[in-house]
């Protein structure tokens, strides 16, 4: 499993990791996101090299926060984990 780091602020999603760059929004429990691939040398998670829209669902759970989703318009494509707080913005 790889690991990505998020910033969270006023509503606006924004991180990425060695693969793709990540930008959306979050509102309450929920979350849109553009994953968009820079390294062409590796796959997303879904084996692909085109930006994705994701639909994600998010629940608290103590200083861990589950997310799981899919693709926009394809439920097959199905993506999950966890997020871990780890301090506020300056």
């Amino acid at each position: 499993m790889g690991s990505v780091h998020l910033t969270v602020k006023d509503g606006h999603i924004n991180g990425g990791d060695y693969v793709c760059y990540y930008k959306g929004s979050v509102n309450g429990n929920t979350a849109a996101v553009k994953s968009v691939p820079h390294n062409k040398h590796d796959t997303t998670a879904f084996n692909g090299f085109a930006p994705l829209d994701l639909e994600l669902r998010i629940e608290e759970h103590g200083p861990v926060y589950l997310f799981k989703g899919n693709v926009k318009g394809d439920s097959s494509k199905a993506i999950h984990g966890e997020l871990h707080f780890l301090a506020d913005l300056a």
